[in-house]
């Protein structure tokens, strides 16, 4: 028996030798006559072999990757920016599904896109809630200063901390105009990545600054409605729940972030 399988192995051997021996060779060989196909164990690559891929598609193809949230039941929203998110998450929150594991808001008074470029504290969030998809609203406290353009590399340190997680940045919904934060953010995100809050109407409170909770009730529809069109993830549910479970974290304008350890 052993023998017999010596033989088999001697008679595969041989084969293989002779396959190889046949690729390697520079000429074709033909049986009678007809010409044997060889098949090279080489794999020569053209140009033609690539796609190329424009920048305008890649964005196309980023923003398709960070807007997929195909399970809407097992959301886990993560809210983080200055003032304006407090009654933002609480209206957007009630408008989650029933069955989503729980929506947080992490509020720092006073913030600007700096603050939370330069520290760890958006990282240090994201590990503690792991949401599945992140909203942010920063730049109310940046409508009027003189260096807007200039905040770009804090936008793009923000984008970079949150990575490929689908995500969405709402902008200021400033009532006196803006010196062109909005624009810095938009340039920098992208239009698939940003809602423009500045064509809204929204009820405001005594400072005549903060949304009402009914302005902020219109402008999470809003933001809600757009984000259907856009067909990005974190579906909501028609109405709002009664007892939404949002769970807010306040920074105060004296807190200096937390640092990287």
């Amino acid at each position: 028996m052993k023998g017999e399988q010596i033989k088999t192995f001697i008679i595969l051997a041989t084969v293989f030798i002779g396959v190889v021996a046949y690729a390697l060779h520079p000429q074709k060989w033909q049986l009678a006559t007809i010409p044997l196909q060889k098949a090279s164990i080489f794999t020569v690559v053209s140009a033609s072999d690539f796609t190329v891929v424009s920048s305008s598609d890649s964005t196309k193809s980023e923003n398709k990757r960070l807007h997929q949230q195909p399970d809407t039941t097992s959301v886990r929203a993560l809210f983080i920016g200055d003032s304006m998110v407090e009654n933002l998450a609480r209206q957007y929150a009630a408008m989650l599904p029933e069955a989503t594991d729980s929506a947080f808001a992490v509020i720092w008074y006073g913030s600007t896109t700096r603050q939370w470029a330069e520290t760890a504290t958006l990282d240090y969030y994201i590990r503690k809630h792991k949401p599945t998809f992140v909203f942010v609203c920063l730049g109310s406290n940046e409508l009027f200063v003189n260096n807007a353009l200039q905040r770009k590399p804090y936008i793009e340190k923000i984008k970079s901390k949150i990575g490929s997680m689908p995500y969405i940045w709402i902008g200021p919904p400033d009532w006196k105009g803006d010196t062109g934060i909005n624009d810095a953010i938009r340039q920098t995100v992208g239009d698939g990545c940003f809602y423009d809050s500045r064509q809204l109407t929204l009820e405001r409170g005594s400072d005549n600054i903060h949304p009402t909770d009914k302005g902020a009730a219109v402008w999470a529809d809003s933001i809600a409605s757009w984000m259907a069109k856009q067909n990005i993830g974190c579906n909501v549910n028609s109405g709002r729940k009664a007892d939404n479970k949002c769970r807010f974290t306040l920074l105060q304008p004296n807190f200096k972030g937390i640092r990287t350890q």
